[in-house]
This record gives C-alpha cells, sequence and structure tokens, in this order.
C-alpha cells in the first residue's frame, strides 16, 4: 500500500479528493471522529495501473499514532515482511460483492484486529481496534456512530447478543457468553435424551423442553434418522438457520435465528412455516415449492419483504438458500434454509446512494437556483420517500450564505420570512401544502409555515398522527410513490450552512422506524447539503470573476483569430463567400472574383447568381433555398457563362465553360435561427473537361463497338440472302434438267425434248443467279471501299465520261423497284448544264408519268463552289477544296475545269433536324427502324461523302418532314471535246440481242414476278401431252411422296420469296406468300388455325418466316402468334421455322424465345429445309 495524501478532517477535503471523488463520500466526517484508527484505499486505481491501492485518506486516530502509521504505509522496519505482506493483501482483495456495504473477515496485525468495508465498490474503508485492549465504559458510542449510516457490524457478535438479549456490553464482557461458545462443540447430540442437559446451551435446553409429542413431528425418540442429523447440524450452524421438515413445513430454527424471529420467539417453533410468516406466504411458497418439486437447491439475494415486526410491517431485506433434505430414494423429506438479514446493508446502501446523488449536485450545478433543481432531481431517485419539498428563504439566503456567522434569526425576523417553493415530489397542485409562496412572519402560514418557523432555530422538526401535530389532511390525496401505507410522520428539516436558508420537508416511509441510525443519516445529509451549497456559493463567486477573466481573453483571441482567418480567405486559392440570410454578400475573397468574375462592387444576390449559366440558375436558386431550410450542408457543380481556356504541356488548347464546385453551409445564431450561409467556390473546370473527354471516348467506342456489331450482321445478312437464292436456283436447274434428262432421253441418250415452260424457268433461275452475284459485288465492292478509305488508300482518277450515260445507267439499275412501287423517275438538266458544255444533249428523261411518287435529277453546273442556300441545301464541305493532281497536266486545264453539281429530289416523308445530324457518319442512319423498314448498312452517304471529297466536291441536303428530301453532291470535273460515238454499232448490238431474246422467250419474267409478289395458291401441276411435242413423254411411275404440307412463307426479299416458293412447289407443297408480319397474321386470321373460321378457311400446316422485314419483323409477328394462341384467338399450336440470314447463336435465342419452333440459316436447300418441316407437323399436328 502506497502513501497518498494525509488528511485531519473535514476541513482538508477539497485538499484531498485530487480528482478521485472521495470528496463525495458522505461519511468522512463520521471517520474523522471516530477514536479507532480508520484510513482508506482507492482499489478502482489499482485495478487500472497494475499497481498498489494508494491511501487516499487516514483518519486523526491513525494519524497520530506515528508507529502504526508508518507500519501500515509499509515505511517501517520491525515487522516482518510475511505478515505485511499477508496484511497488505487482504487489504488490497478485489474481490467484487453484490452489496454497495460489504464486510470482509476481519485480519490481525500489528496488535489491532481490523475490519474492512467496500464503498461503491472503489473505496476500502479499513478500521482497527486494538486486541489487547478493552472496550471502553460504554462501546455503544461508538456503534452508534456506525449505525448513524447503518453500516454492518461483525455479524456473529451481534446476532448472538441479539438472541440472548444482551447488550453489546454484556455481549463483550459476561464470562456466560464464553462459556456458551465452549459448549456449542457439543450441539451434535442434541437430540439425544440420554445426554445431559447440563453440557448444552441454554438454546438447546430450551430446543429440548418443547412439548415436542404436541406437535405434528411426535416425540423426540420417535423423529426418523434424517431428521436427527439435520436438528444437530442446525444447532451447530452459527448463522440463521431453519429446518422445515415434512409437507407441512414446521419449523425447527436455531440460536441465531432468534435475532430475526424477535416476538415470534419461542412459540413459533414446531408451527406449520405458514402460520409462522403468514404476511410473505405468498412470497416465499414459490421459492419452496419449486426446491419440493425439482429437488434442486434455490439461492436468491436481497429479497425485500414486509414483516409484522417492531409494531409495524417492517421493510426488510434478506438472503435465502434452500436446500432439499432428501432420503436414500431421493424423495424430499424437508427442507433446510439458510438465510441472512441484509436489511441494515440495503438500507446504509439506499442512503449511501442518496448521498452520493446529492454530493454530485454541487459538482453539476450551475448556480444556486440550478442546484435545489439537481437537488430534488436527487431525492427522486430514492424509492423510500413517499414525497418532498424543498423551499428557499429569499431574502437571506444570499446574505447568509455570503456573510459569514454573524447572521442571526432575529436579523432574519427583521427582514421578513419568506418562503419561495423550489420543487417538489408527489404533491398535486391542488393539495392544501401545495403552497408556492409563504410569508413565515405571518401568524396564520399555511401549510407546514408553522413547522418551518420552528425549525428556523436549525433544529428538526418530526410531525407525526400519533402525537397530533401532523394534520391527517396534509398526507391524504398525495401520491406516495408507490407506497402502499398511508404517511403518518413527516420531517421538517432545515438547511443551515451557517444559518437557515431554506427547508426540507420530506414525508417518511411508513415501514421504517426513525431510530437512531436514521437520524444520524438525517444529520450527514443536513451537513452534506450544507456544506455543498457554501462550496457552490463560493465556485459561483469565483467563476464569476474566472468567467470574466476568460471572456477578456477569448475576446482578445477571437480578434488574433479573425485577423489570421482574414489573412488565409484573403490568400486561398478557394473562393470564399459569406452571405446574409437574403444571399446578399457580407465577405468574398479575391479568389472568389477572379473565378467567377464577379463586380466587386455589387453585393446583391442577384449579382453573382447571374454569373452561372442561365439553364442552372433556377437549379442554383433552389438548392440555395433548400439548404436554409433543411439546414444541411450542399456540395453540387454548376457551370459559369464564364469560358474557360488552358494551354497543356504538349502545348493543346482545351476549352471548355468554367465549372465550380459549390459547398455551402449554415450558420445559426444561438437561438437557432439563420445567421447567414458560407460558400466555398472551388474551380473544377479541368476535371469537367477531362470527365467529358473520357465520357466522349467511352461514348465513342461503344458506338463504334455497335456500328462494327451492325456492320458485321448487316454485311451476313446481305451476303447470305443472295447466297441463299443463288443456292435454291442452281439447285431448282440441276433438278429440272437431271429430271428431263433421266425421263425424256431419246433411247441412245444422246437427244433430250425439253419443254418451253421449263427452259424458262431454268433460264430465269440463271439470271436470278447472276442478279444475286451482281448484289455480292456491290456489297463487296463497298466494303472494299471502305476498308480503302480507312487505309487512306482510296484514290481517283480523271476518265472521260458522259454524265448522262452515267445517270440513265444508274436508273436502270432501279427501273425495277421504281416500277414495282409506281415511282416515277425524270431527268432535269439545268441551263448551266448546256452553257458550260458538259453535254450537247438538251433534255434525257424516262415517259412522262401521272404516278404522285416522283423522283427527279437535275444536273448543273459552275465555275465557283454550288451554293443551294436559296433552295435550303446545306453541304457538308470538306476543310479545303482538293484539286487532283491528273487535272493539272496543262497551261490551259485550269480554264476548263467547273464544277458538276446533281441533285436528287424525292417526294419521300422527308427528314425532321435530329434525323439529318445522324446522317452522313459511318453506319449512320436517320433512325434506328431504317434498317428494318428499308434495310441498308449506313455506309452509302459515308462512301459517298468521301467519294465527293475525294473528287474535290462535297455533298448536302435539304428536308422537311412531310415535304420531301433533296440530296446533292458536286464534283470537281474537267470539260472534253466529245468524242467519235460508237453508238450506231452499239444500238444494233442492243437490237439484235433484244430480238433474240424475244423469240426464246416471252416478256421479261423478272418485272413480272417482283409485281405480283405473291401469286395465287399453287399445286403440283404436269404438262398435259398434248401440249408436249411429240418425241417427249413422261416416265411411267412416280416415285412416292409423303403428304404435301401448307405453307405459308413470309419473306420481304422478292427474289427469295419467289424461289423459295417456286422449290416449294415443285415439291408439291400448296404454298401462300406474305411480305411481311402483318400480312401473315392477316393470313392466320383467314386460316384453319382461327377459331372463329370454325375449321374452315385457308390450308395451313407450317410458318417459314423471316425475321427482319419492313412493317412488322418476324420476332413480332411471331409474339403475336403466340398470344393469340394463349388468348383462345386461335387453335392448337402453329408451327414457325425461322428462315434468317442471321446466324449468331445470340440471334437464334432471340427468335426461339419469341415463339420461333426451329431455325434454318440462309443460304439453304431446300432438302434441307423439308425435314424439318415434316419433323414440326408431326410434333404439333396439323
Amino acid at each position: 500500500m502506497t502513501p497518498s495524501v494525509y488528511a485531519r478532517g473535514v476541513g482538508h477535503r477539497r485538499g484531498i479528493d485530487g480528482g478521485n471523488g472521495l470528496a463525495t463520500l458522505g461519511s468522512l466526517e463520521l471517520l474523522a471522529q471516530d477514536p479507532r484508527p480508520t484510513f482508506i484505499l482507492d482499489i478502482a486505481s489499482s485495478r487500472q495501473a497494475s499497481q498498489p491501492s494508494p491511501i487516499v485518506y487516514r483518519n486523526p486516530a491513525l494519524h497520530g499514532q506515528f508507529a502504526l502509521n508508518e507500519l501500515i504505509s509499509g515505511r517501517a522496519i520491525g515487522h516482518t515482511d510475511l505478515d505485511y505482506i499477508g496484511f497488505r493483501d487482504w487489504a488490497v482483495d478485489q474481490q467484487e460483492h453484490k452489496n454497495h456495504w460489504s464486510a470482509q473477515p476481519r485480519r490481525s496485525f500489528a496488535g489491532i484486529s481490523w475490519i474492512a468495508y467496500t464503498v461503491r465498490s472503489r473505496f476500502r474503508i479499513i478500521s482497527g481496534q486494538p486486541e489487547d485492549k478493552a472496550l471502553p465504559e460504554d462501546p455503544g458510542t461508538i456503534f452508534q456512530e456506525e449505525d448513524k449510516l447503518g453500516l454492518p457490524q461483525d455479524s456473529s457478535k451481534s446476532e448472538r447478543s441479539a438472541s440472548n438479549g444482551l447488550s453489546r456490553e454484556e455481549d463483550y464482557d459476561d464470562e456466560d457468553s464464553a462459556s456458551i461458545t465452549s459448549t456449542e462443540r457439543h450441539a451434535f447430540g442434541c437430540t439425544d435424551l440420554s445426554v445431559p442437559e447440563k453440557r448444552f446451551s441454554p438454546f438447546v435446553k430450551f430446543f429440548r423442553s418443547v412439548d415436542w409429542g404436541s406437535t405434528i413431528l411426535g416425540p423426540i425418540d420417535e423423529w426418523p434418522l434424517q431428521l436427527h442429523q439435520m436438528c444437530n447440524f442446525l444447532m451447530n450452524d452459527p448463522t440463521p438457520a431453519y429446518v422445515l421438515w415434512g409437507s407441512e413445513l414446521i419449523v425447527l430454527y436455531n440460536e441465531a435465528a432468534i435475532s430475526v424471529l424477535l416476538d415470534r420467539h419461542p412459540r413459533c417453533i414446531g408451527l406449520p412455516l405458514q402460520e409462522v410468516y403468514p404476511e410473505v406466504w405468498d412470497q416465499i411458497s414459490i421459492l419452496i415449492r419449486k426446491v419440493q418439486k425439482t429437488g434442486k437447491a434455490v439461492r436468491v439475494e436481497d429479497v425485500p419483504m414486509l414483516l409484522q415486526r417492531h409494531g409495524r410491517m417492517d421493510e426488510c431485506f434478506f438472503s435465502f438458500q434452500y436446500q432439499p433434505i432428501a432420503d436414500e430414494k431421493g424423495s424430499v423429506l424437508g427442507i433446510y434454509e439458510g438465510f441472512v438479514d441484509v436489511t441494515r446493508q440495503n438500507h446504509a446502501a439506499r442512503r449511501m446512494s442518496l448521498l452520493l446523488q446529492i454530493s454530485s449536485c454541487s459538482s453539476v450545478a450551475k448556480d444556486m437556483s440550478d442546484f435545489w433543481k439537481l437537488l430534488i432531481e436527487a431525492f427522486d431517485t430514492s424509492e423510500v420517500l413517499p414525497f418532498a419539498m424543498l423551499y428557499t428563504l429569499q431574502d437571506v439566503q444570499h446574505t447568509s450564505l455570503a456573510s459569514g456567522s454573524d447572521a442571526s434569526s432575529s436579523d432574519i425576523s427583521d427582514t421578513g420570512r419568506y418562503c419561495s417553493l423550489e420543487g417538489q415530489l408527489g404533491i398535486p397542485e391542488d393539495h392544501t401544502t401545495y403552497v408556492t409562496d409563504l410569508n413565515l412572519s405571518a401568524a396564520d402560514s399555511a401549510g407546514y409555515g408553522p413547522a418551518m418557523n420552528q425549525a428556523l432555530e436549525g433544529q428538526t422538526v418530526f410531525l407525526t398522527i400519533e402525537d397530533g401535530t401532523l394534520p391527517a389532511a396534509f398526507v391524504q390525496g398525495i401520491d406516495r410513490r408507490g407506497i402502499t401505507a398511508p404517511v403518518n410522520t413527516v420531517v421538517v428539516w432545515p438547511i443551515c450552512p451557517r444559518d437557515t436558508v431554506g427547508f426540507l420537508i420530506m414525508g417518511l416511509n411508513p415501514h421504517l422506524g426513525v431510530d437512531e441510525n436514521f437520524r444520524g443519516f438525517l444529520d450527514i445529509m443536513s451537513r452534506q447539503i450544507a456544506t455543498s451549497a457554501v462550496m457552490l456559493f463560493e465556485d459561483e463567486v469565483r467563476h464569476r470573476e474566472r468567467v470574466a477573466q476568460e471572456l477578456q481573453l477569448t475576446a482578445t483571441e477571437l480578434m488574433r483569430s479573425e485577423t489570421r482567418f482574414q489573412r488565409m480567405a484573403d490568400n486561398s486559392l478557394v473562393g470564399i463567400l459569406s452571405a446574409d440570410p437574403m444571399g446578399n454578400i457580407m465577405y468574398a475573397n479575391q479568389a472568389f472574383h477572379d473565378i467567377t468574375n464577379h463586380d466587386q462592387s455589387d453585393k446583391t444576390m442577384q449579382s453573382w447568381v447571374e454569373l452561372f449559366r442561365d439553364d442552372f440558375v433556377s437549379s442554383l436558386k433552389a438548392a440555395w433555398e433548400q439548404l436554409h431550410e433543411n439546414r444541411e450542408s450542399i456540395a453540387l457543380e454548376y457551370p459559369l457563362k464564364k469560358p474557360w481556356t488552358k494551354v497543356i504541356g504538349s502545348g493543346q488548347l482545351l476549352k471548355g465553360p468554367t465549372w465550380v464546385l459549390v459547398s455551402a453551409f449554415v450558420e445559426e445564431n444561438a437561438d437557432g435561427s439563420v445567421k447567414g450561409s458560407l460558400a466555398m467556390i472551388t474551380d473544377i473546370s479541368q476535371q469537367k473537361w477531362a470527365e467529358e473527354h473520357q465520357k466522349r471516348r467511352v461514348e465513342e467506342a461503344m458506338e463504334m463497338k455497335r456500328q462494327q456489331e451492325a456492320f458485321v450482321d448487316m454485311t451476313s445478312h446481305e451476303i447470305r440472302n443472295p447466297l441463299s437464292a443463288i443456292i435454291q436456283s442452281a439447285d431448282s436447274i440441276s433438278t429440272t434438267l437431271t429430271t428431263w434428262i433421266s425421263s425424256s432421253a431419246s433411247q441412245d441418250g444422246r437427244i433430250v425434248t425439253i419443254s418451253r415452260e421449263l427452259l424458262e424457268d431454268s433460264l430465269d433461275a440463271a439470271d436470278t443467279i447472276t442478279l444475286c452475284a451482281q448484289h455480292q459485288k456491290r456489297v463487296v465492292d463497298d466494303i472494299l471501299t471502305l476498308s480503302k478509305m480507312d487505309s487512306d488508300m482510296l484514290l481517283v482518277t480523271p476518265v472521260d465520261v458522259e454524265p448522262l450515260q452515267i445517270i440513265n445507267s444508274a436508273i436502270r439499275m432501279f427501273e425495277t423497284e421504281s416500277m414495282k412501287e409506281g415511282i416515277a423517275v425524270e431527268v432535269d438538266l439545268e441551263p448551266s448544264f448546256h452553257q458550260l458544255g458538259l453535254q450537247n444533249a438538251t433534255r434525257s428523261s424516262l415517259p412522262e408519268s401521272s404516278q404522285k411518287k416522283r423522283v427527279t435529277i437535275r444536273v448543273g453546273g459552275s465555275l465557283q463552289i454550288p451554293d443551294d442556300t436559296k433552295s435550303g441545301i446545306e453541304y457538308v464541305h470538306p476543310p479545303e477544296t482538293i484539286i487532283p493532281n491528273a487535272f493539272m497536266e496543262g497551261s490551259s486545264t485550269g480554264s476548263r475545269m467547273c464544277f458538276m453539281r446533281i441533285a436528287v429530289h424525292d417526294t419521300g416523308p422527308g427528314l425532321n433536324p435530329a434525323e439529318r445530324e445522324r446522317l452522313f457518319k459511318r453506319f449512320g442512319q436517320a433512325s434506328p427502324k431504317t434498317e428494318v423498314e428499308y434495310g441498308g448498312s449506313g455506309l452509302g452517304l459515308f462512301i459517298s461523302k468521301k467519294l465527293s471529297e475525294l473528287q474535290g466536291g462535297g455533298i448536302g441536303l435539304a428536308s422537311e418532314p412531310g415535304c420531301g428530301s433533296t440530296f446533292a453532291f458536286y464534283v470537281l470535273v474537267q470539260r472534253r471535246d466529245p468524242p467519235v460515238s460508237n453508238l450506231d454499232t452499239a444500238k444494233g448490238i442492243a437490237q439484235n440481242t433484244a430480238s433474240l431474246r424475244k423469240l426464246a422467250l416471252p416478256k421479261h419474267r423478272l418485272i413480272h414476278m417482283l409485281s405480283n409478289p405473291r401469286p395465287s395458291p399453287p399445286v403440283l401441276e404436269a404438262v398435259s401431252p398434248s401440249e408436249l411435242p411429240s418425241q417427249m413423254t413422261f416416265p411411267v411411275e412416280k416415285t412416292p411422296i409423303q403428304r404435301k404440307l401448307a405453307i405459308l412463307v413470309v419473306e420481304d426479299n422478292l427474289v427469295n420469296q419467289r424461289v423459295l416458293c417456286k422449290q416449294l412447289r415443285y415439291l408439291g407443297h400448296i404454298v401462300n406468300a406474305a411480305n411481311h408480319g402483318k400480312e401473315a397474321l392477316d393470313f392466320l386470321e383467314k386460316s384453319i388455325y382461327w377459331t372463329e373460321n370454325k375449321n374452315s378457311g385457308e390450308p395451313l400446316d407450317i410458318i417459314l418466316m423471316d425475321t427482319e422485314m419492313p412493317v412488322m419483323d418476324g420476332l413480332t409477328c411471331a409474339r403475336r402468334i403466340r398470344e393469340a394462341e394463349s388468348q383462345g384467338l386461335s387453335k392448337g399450336h402453329v408451327p414457325i421455322i425461322s428462315v434468317t440470314a442471321n446466324a449468331r447463336s445470340e440471334q437464334s435465342e432471340i427468335a426461339a424465345s419469341a415463339g420461333m419452333d426451329d431455325a434454318i440459316s440462309k443460304p439453304f436447300r431446300v432438302a434441307d429445309l423439308e425435314p424439318k418441316m415434316y419433323q414440326l407437323v408431326r410434333k404439333y399436328g396439323s
């Protein structure tokens, strides 16, 4: 144990605290007056620092014994180390105890018997009594001082003295007590009647003399062995204990239990427990029944009870242990009940807890008014006070506290006695005693006024119902705060630090007696409250002086801080803005003005809000209002009107708007109102530029990836579609010729007779192959052209051409489609075309047509770059006009150079501005549906733009929705003299070729088939013998075939549609055709599958459907068919095979999810398709 701070009494309380909370103990005054040597250890510090507990307090009795003080401190020489170490270890034992006050066993050291108590699980109070010294003449005085706080005494002594009805003096001095103790070792034979009684204590003699024969237990010699054993054990137990025997729980008890039984002894021995304690039977019977039922011991601690003793229902606390007494079979014969009366410990703990609460009031309170309020709150934590009231003398309170002891009660009477109610507990406002202001000088003062007048002299006044000093109305109608019995005693206690400054009126718990312990507790509490009041007032004076000094220092420091902040803000690179609640500028640093270009002379909110871009002003104002409404910080990014530029290390000039990060928060006044707001402006223009640049790069990469995928899909589609037609046409030619060769050959096999129809079909198939090959060549040429452009390998070479010849060739390429759609195509030559000598012909056009749909090609020229702003054409001009080197061969070449312009105008739907913006870009089309409705890859206009630029020209358009479109381009040309024409020779060759074709075949079959896309449902036909030449015959036998199917072919490519339908019909199937999904749905409604047709209508077994078609694509059509089936509009399951040029697995999965039953990719052979059809028809039925 290490020495700490010495203290001689209460006067040094504040000096010995040292921040360890010792001053809050209310028992220091008591210990200072105790003649026994006493010291206090702080055991909490040893737990935290792992070192011996310091001695934080020595009372004057120990401090006056120098040798003993040195021995306890461990500094003296003359004691054995083992004795000191054992005493030290015993003193600092850190075992936790449940109660606030818990006693340790006694310990001898240096000729003194020591005992220890632990307070608040932190302070250990150790007190000694000389072993060789007789007690004072009146030892009760020592115990009376302990009893003021209810401190527990040596239980063995107190219980023995109480059981024998002796005083403490008799307990210590009477030699009979020692003899009784010496004979207790013979108590194990107490139930053996053959043992002489002189060997037993008086209580055992009493126990043997009871008429047991008249009780339920019967004579002692008839008791069972277990009862004999338990009775001998009971008599030897030094602690209070019962034996509860049998189902009736007959009570047997030892001598120590008499201190608990009190007036129930001796009549209760041999009675059932329920008769001994009827008032608590319901409470304890639950535990006893549990032990009887389970056969297991039960222990409970600190059980509160209301027992009838001391002439009242007394509040008690006990700790019980119920141990079952069982026979060899395990049956419970009885219960051994050991118990300890812990009433005084619990009362002491509650009183100590209240004292601690009161002691903390002075350290927390700001002033006297706050102290009284906290004092009432401290009383509120005590559960044993039915009610309480606190009054203060207003006119003398501060005077008394400040003036010392010179003020007297006479001074008070001269100035008047006025009291104010500071607080109360349990008293309703309409109660008789609830008086907020009292005039104690008045003869008829209300409430407790007379008692308070009586207590003015500093004496505590007790008012009781019994002696008539307490009116019954005063204790009626109060809350009583959980206490059931009515209050019959009220104490009026004056608060007297020097003179009376107030009164504390408390209703006492009727279950607790007003004994010396309670009076001592009131005395300690009175001094503690008075001391706290004095200390608080002195602290308040010192606090005012200290606050004044601190305010002066704070003001100086604030001025310095403001100067530092001003200097820091002025030199900061971040813009700082301080504004009032209306947004007007109160302060703005130079960085704010530099970033925003704000006019420093204008302080209004509008002046700096207008610096932001117009489309963000409303958002900024809304955020500013939200900032003041929610009072939560904001951090938002906004662009300014000010442009931003920066030259980076590579010399690149970055441009863009100035972006700032606005971070703001609200400043509040002390009352919570808005004082203003503070905003920081950070220039983040370069970060935003980097973000936008990165975003564009990502979007461009994603768009390029999408375009590449679309290009791959388009290329696959455009190549596979013609391949399918080529393969099927070749199969048709091969199959037809093979059949005719095998069936119509002459006997020697050298001559084959073929019908005209067969020849026409074969020639038509050959034409189809040629057209498809040309289409593929164009696709491949486009891909190669694009590849050359990407590699900068595409070069132009000037050649002599006739522009009208090229235009007419282009028109002929679209002749078939234009006739099919009914579109009139015409060529219009502008006057400039003739003036520049670009062509001798005056006009070239197709015959006039009355069609409403029209495409007009205008051809003109100019010596300057064409400007068609009047016609609305906006050209995408190259950065500069490139003149091909081949044009600069002679000096006179430049005079013959000019620009030729060609414009194509149509009467189509036209384009809106957004659609026009997407044109002339790689893979760019007007809208996503363009590819679905019209096909294409989005490369045509892109390639045209590049080609026009390579030829020194440009391209542009003019279009409005509903007004058609005009696409125009111009190129740099050089005029030449017209060469010698071979037109007559060419015309002759053309006429001979036409005659040959006219003799061999009828009119052009392709135009006929394209103009009739859906022929009537055919059947398998054979040429009659009369129509065939005489030398041609049919095979006698036909190869048997499967049942022919009714097939619907849905295909937008007319060539593929015609070829596929022809081959299927050749195999004997019934074939119908549709150009898109909408026509397919229309046909389905007319078929036998439609529910409303009632098994009549067009025959249908299976649908062959393309996926990419105009109007309605195949996937949408398949979904509509499956929806009709689920809704009952269509019967059964219509088999659908996807016939598409899309060959990727993902596209096949999409087709299956849309409702397709199977898929076949182009190009394919009908021989591969037919098994799939039969398989699905067999699976789903027809």
